[in-house]
């Protein structure tokens, strides 16, 4: 392109954008944001101007009109992509957060529970984890030790309360040093 063709495209240029600027601006704002209109207005100008290197455009008011409608429109899908995008990912975020935190009571719950499991008496010990973990019977566990059915659901209803207050206990403590942090 020569020199006075390019000086001839840079008034031509000059003199839209005079006169389709402030139109564009009002137009564009009704759709994008202000700090997008920018972007967008200068976008527009420079695909006139490459397109007007490669050959006259008829129209171009109404070129200028449409690309920027067109980018407009453009951006509005990106930016709504982008904030689906954002929430997937707050979400999964999220999931992820309350999954670790669940598993993390379910191991200190868990933990307690075998704590208290393991300070009671032998004899209660034995017969709790019997029935409470392996589901035997009161029947079986009696044979098993040789003790009446009675004793056997005395020892579990002592291993229940002892196993209640210490989960408990232990809640509440731990409870009132996370309220201290």
């Amino acid at each position: 392109m020569s020199h006075t063709n390019e000086m001839n495209l840079q008034r031509q240029l000059k003199q839209l954008m005079k006169e389709t600027k402030p139109p564009l601006i009002n137009a564009l704002s009704r759709m994008l944001p202000r700090y997008d209109i920018d972007d967008v207005l200068q976008e527009t100008y420079l695909i006139w101007y490459q397109k007007q290197q490669e050959g006259p455009i008829q129209h171009s008011k109404a070129f200028v009109f449409r690309v920027a409608r067109n980018l407009a429109i453009s951006r509005l899908r990106n930016t709504k992509v982008q904030v689906a995008y954002q929430q997937d990912c707050a979400l999964h975020d999220m999931y992820i957060d309350i999954s670790m935190s669940s598993t993390l009571a379910k191991n200190q719950n868990q933990q307690l529970l075998t704590n208290a499991i393991s300070s009671l008496p032998s004899l209660c010990k034995q017969v709790f984890i019997l029935r409470k973990l392996h589901g035997k019977s009161h029947q079986e566990i009696s044979h098993i030790f040789g003790i009446s059915i009675k004793t056997i659901e005395n020892h579990i209803t002592k291993g229940m309360h002892h196993c209640r207050q210490h989960i408990t206990r232990h809640s509440t403590t731990k409870q009132k040093a996370n309220n201290e942090l």
